[in-house]
């Protein structure tokens, strides 16, 4: 099973808590907060941002009304441990500048 697949089969909406399954397409959504996780999270080559950016994954009908997003999603190595992580609890990033 490739990493999209397993992304349909376990994890749900962070906005409505939808399981992905149900959506066309997989959303994944930078947050601008920091991750205290591994995986996933994003980084930034142009400035030098470490992949600590924490990422949402959410169903089509959630990105067309730009719902609210309430959580941020982590998953390990081991997939079945999905967990979930209340953006309000989230530290926001640093900023990065390039060159700086």
């Amino acid at each position: 099973m490739d990493t999209s697949e397993w992304i349909k089969e376990n994890v749900k909406c962070c906005a409505c808590g939808m399981p992905i399954r149900l959506s066309p397409h997989i959303n994944i959504i930078l947050l601008g907060l920091q991750a205290e996780w591994k995986y996933p999270a994003a980084g930034n080559i142009l400035t030098g941002q470490p992949c600590i950016e924490a990422l949402a994954i959410i169903c089509d009908d959630c990105l067309k009304r730009k719902a609210k997003i309430k959580f941020a999603v982590e998953f390990e190595e081991n997939p079945k441990n999905v967990k979930y992580h209340s953006v309000e609890k989230l530290q926001q990033l640093p900023t990065y500048v390039v060159g700086a």
